[in-house]
């Protein structure tokens, strides 16, 4: 596009990219505190708070029609100069360099909270009471304006200066979502002092959350009879009690022994509502239906995201770019020239607030005056967390072995899609393609509602649970030595993947439980050790001989669990290939075989990095190891394996699934190598007067420089390194856990540091 963008300066650019954030916050706190008696206590608490907060570009003012400097001369259509701004433009092939701010605008408030609280506390011979009660009030308003100004995307610098966009999205309509939360509890507890040796505490505690609202009626949903509906309806949970029990026991009487114990049932606040406002990522409500090329009017409620294909964009100085920037928001069937489907989510009506219960046993033992051993078991269960379960997937295999997979291209039977043409294209298997469009028949809705893609319900069918033994020495001072050691022994499991409610990570939406395995963030052994020596002085010299002291802190734990994420290959046939966990693997052997580290797990076949397979004449001739894993799971196995590739590292060996099925792969199902960190300082002071110390410090973070590798689900997702499906470097940590992280502090896993440093204190 000529004339479409004058930059006069690499300065100027930067500052035209950059955006204004502006903050605006105000917070107000008041405690008051009534003792009319030695026995009673009255505490009350008010407080609130707001924000609001502006996140923009400096060229907000500037039109995208416009020529420059009044505007960037590309006309998008927008014309509401409340959206003016430079748009979205992105090159993939240059790591999606980008400039505008299609991504980032967005205004956020007024909002804040409010709370009142207030608690009494009562003596009264062997009993401390204690009871009240808080309220708790939200205000959230959100504008999102991600894509206002428009997105257009290209596939390279040469598609860019020939002007030939890949795709492009705009937003179209009111964003604006001002949501409501408030909540009500009250508490009773008793310490109670049974005997000399045993302190009881007994609590009870409840609470109320009734659901979000939105002022303006912009939540949506999903009605199974009507379909998309303005507004929706979930019963209020009123089963929120909480009880606690509590007990330190003196098993002597002189403090050397002590058993504590503990239970109690607690309620976790999840926000379910996120996202019911805004049809760009929530409900579409309010939306023209297009089904069949007849249109049925909606009342254009609510917001979306509109996009385009490269045949929809008309990328020229004249425009406008997107067709239907001023448009309708529609949903459609996706057949002919009707809109795609819409996704969408909902809340299940009768959903809880979910709840863990929690317990633990406790022996503390004073084997010196100066030396304590501590020994704990800790344990929690979750129940009913938030999950997002997509209730309009196809059933597995359907993509590959329904009827309509079937239908030939040419006329001839097996020609086309599914299993039979990909059965009949052996040896070479290729002619192996999953029939699954946007939105087809195959998915259970679709007779009634043909204009719905995802559909997510947030159900109460997340569970995990958590079991640790937990020793603990403490040396307090003996002879200059300080010192803490700690070992834990622990395993938790779960059902879903990162914060829930989210789309994504279920293998089989009708069986959640297939993902019950090791949690994302599970380590089973880790042992700590902090030290401090003050080394005993002499008097000398300028304090040469006094004033010395070390410390040390070790730092050793058994590996993060990773396994492999497949979201390029739809083997199951229901088209949910943006799902983080969708696809998961075969695997065949030991898994501490594949134990990530600096090296890739080596792989054959036709994926990228990887070494080629062996030919027979024409045909590839994948590994024996391969072959015959593949083999045991039938003749679809035998063409994944064709077509992709396959993993051997030791005696184990990591194949895809069979076109029309699941790997038997579970969450998780390997570690990484480990941490292990010594960081060690020497420390000296000096006394010049009664007011002026100086302190000198040599720090070693790493001091041995053991090398630390990231675990392949925190490495820069550049790496690709838990994906099966995208070859070499599969497997590999490659760099440490700090830059995996993005957080290069000392001491989290990266190379020898020394640090010097002198402190003057006066």
């Amino acid at each position: 596009m000529p004339n479409a963008l004058w930059v006069t300066s690499p300065d100027q650019l930067t500052n035209l990219m950059q955006n204004f954030i502006t903050v605006r916050t105000r917070a107000f706190g008041s405690n008051w505190t009534y003792t009319p008696n030695s026995s009673w206590v009255n505490e009350l608490r008010v407080g609130t708070n707001s924000i609001t907060e502006i996140d923009t570009g400096p060229d907000n003012k500037n039109s995208q029609a416009l020529p420059w400097p009044t505007g960037f001369g590309i006309p998008t259509g927008v014309s509401n100069p409340a959206d003016f701004g430079m748009p979205y433009v992105q090159i993939s092939s240059l790591n999606n360099f980008a400039l505008g701010h299609g991504s980032t605008t967005r205004f956020r408030g007024p909002g804040g909270t409010t709370e009142v609280g207030d608690n009494i506390s009562y003596l009264h011979g062997k009993h401390a009471f204690k009871f009240g009660g808080d309220f708790f009030y939200l205000r959230l308003a959100d504008d999102n304006l991600r894509q206002v100004q428009g997105r257009i995307k290209f596939d390279d610098i040469e598609s860019f200066l020939s002007g030939k966009p890949h795709k492009g999205n705009i937003l179209t309509g009111n964003p604006q979502v001002r949501q409501r939360d408030a909540s009500v509890a009250g508490f009773v507890q008793d310490d109670w002092r049974a005997t000399k040796t045993l302190t009881l505490n007994l609590g009870l505690r409840y609470e109320f959350m009734p659901p979000s609202w939105e002022i303006d009626n912009q939540f949506g949903s999903f009605d199974p009879r009507l379909g998309l509906v303005q507004g929706w309806t979930v019963h209020p949970d009123y089963r929120n009690i909480s009880p606690r029990l509590g007990l330190a026991w003196d098993i002597n009487g002189n403090a050397n022994t002590v058993v504590r114990a503990a239970g109690s049932i607690i309620y976790q606040t999840a926000d379910f509502y996120a996202g019911l406002g805004d049809g760009a990522t929530g409900v579409p409500f309010g939306y023209d239906i297009v089904v069949n090329g007849i249109t049925t009017p909606g009342s254009q409620v609510g917001s979306g995201s509109a996009t385009f294909s490269k045949s929809d964009l008309s990328w020229n100085t004249t425009g406008p770019i997107f067709p239907a920037v001023v448009g309708r928001l529609q949903c459609g069937d996706g057949v002919g020239a009707d809109p795609v489907p819409c996704d969408t989510n909902f809340v299940d009506p009768n959903i809880r607030t979910p709840r863990v219960t929690n317990w633990n046993l406790d022996i503390q033992r004073a084997l010196t005056s100066n030396l304590t051993l501590d020994v704990a078991y800790v344990g929690n269960h979750s129940h009913g967390q938030a999950r997002a379960v997509q209730i309009n997937q196809p059933a597995i295999g359907a993509g590959w072995f329904s009827a309509m997979a079937q239908i030939p291209s040419d006329g001839t039977p097996g020609s086309g899609n599914g299993s039979i043409a990909c059965i009949k294209s052996a040896p070479a298997y290729d002619h192996c393609n999953v029939f699954n469009p946007y939105n087809t028949p195959l998915q259970p809705l679709y007779s009634k509602f043909p204009y719905i893609g995802f559909l997510d319900e947030t159900q109460n069918v997340g569970f995990s649970n958590y079991n640790a033994l937990q020793v603990t020495l403490t040396q307090r001072r003996y002879h200059g030595l300080y010192f803490l050691a700690s070992y834990s022994y622990g395993h938790g499991l779960d059902d879903f993947y990162g914060s829930p409610p989210q789309r994504g990570g279920m293998q089989n939406n009708t069986q959640p439980g297939l993902d019950y395995a090791t949690s994302d963030y599970d380590v089973k052994h880790r042992f700590t050790l902090s030290l401090t020596y003050n080394i005993p002085g002499k008097k000398s010299p300028a304090e040469l001989l006094e004033g010395w002291s070390v410390n040390s802190i070790v730092t050793v734990q058994s590996g993060l669990p990773w396994g492999p994420t497949d979201t390029n290959n739809d083997f199951p046939g229901t088209n949910a290939l943006n799902d983080s966990s969708q696809t998961s693997w075969d695997f065949k052997g030991n898994p501490s075989d594949f134990t990530s580290g600096p090296n890739a797990i080596p792989c054959f076949g036709n994926l990228q990095g990887c070494t080629p397979y062996a030919t027979v004449g024409v045909i590839p001739s994948p590994p024996a190891a391969c072959m015959s894993a593949a083999q045991a799971n039938g003749q679809l196995a035998v063409a994944s394996l064709m077509n992709l590739g396959c993993y051997v590292k030791g005696n184990s060996v990591l194949t895809p699934p069979a076109y029309g099925s699941l790997g038997n792969m579970s969450r998780n199902m390997f570690r990484d190598s480990g941490f292990r960190n010594w960081d060690f300082s020497i420390l000296k002071d000096w006394k010049f007067k009664e007011r002026l110390n100086a302190q000198f410090r040599a720090e070693f973070f790493n001091i041995l420089n053991h090398p630390n590798f990231a675990n392949p689900y925190g490495a820069f997702t550049t790496y690709y390194n838990n994906d099966p499906s995208a070859g070499s470097p599969f497997g590999c940590g490659c760099i440490t856990p700090d830059a995996a992280a993005g957080n290069f502090v000392l001491g989290s896993g990266g190379a020898r540091d020394i640090q010097l440093g002198l402190k003057l204190v006066f």
